[in-house]
């Protein structure tokens, strides 16, 4: 089930009705984002924009967003349950692990090429770089993710990966 319209209040009946949300909420975006089940439990979380760790003082139309999916608990909390990084210019997106949903920022830099970062040790998580497709013939050492008519996305190589 998705839903896409503009949520402006949420109504919870637990022992009787309680708005647990209003228009100053975190729920309130720009942007019009599809709620839906992102992880199979059978309950809708809100998808709201986030600004990644470092980018909190850029003005919304220079800084990066990440989407993030929040699921309410009860307690007049939303805890994050998955975490996406949209390069709408490009034309993908970066699912982050559910362990390091809020753990993963994006360093400033080249439009072709994004650096995943840790937030609290600043190393690198993932590097994907976008290639024209004229230029790819050319291009070694790099692994394809996806190919399109226009673009290559590919990775040198994960740095490091997530703790079990």
């Amino acid at each position: 089930m998705k839903c896409s319209q503009k949520v402006r209040h949420i109504i919870s009946f637990i022992s009787g009705l309680a708005n647990i949300s209003d228009e100053t909420s975190l729920l309130m975006n720009e942007f019009l984002l599809e709620s839906q089940d992102v992880n199979g439990d059978g309950i809708i979380e809100f998808s709201i924009s986030v600004h990644p760790k470092g980018w909190e003082e850029h003005s919304h139309a220079e800084a990066t967003l990440f989407e993030q999916y929040v699921q309410w608990k009860g307690t007049a909390e939303f805890q994050p349950i998955d975490e996406k990084h949209v390069n709408i210019e490009q034309g993908y997106f970066i699912t982050i692990p559910k362990k390091l949903v809020k753990e993963i920022t994006i360093q400033e830099g080249s439009k072709n090429t994004q650096h995943l970062r840790y937030t609290d040790t600043d190393e690198k998580w993932l590097e994907v770089h976008t290639f024209d497709t004229r230029v790819w013939p050319k291009v070694k050492n790099y692994e394809v993710a996806v190919k399109t008519n226009l673009h290559v996305l590919c990775s040198a190589k994960i740095i490091k990966i997530p703790k079990a």
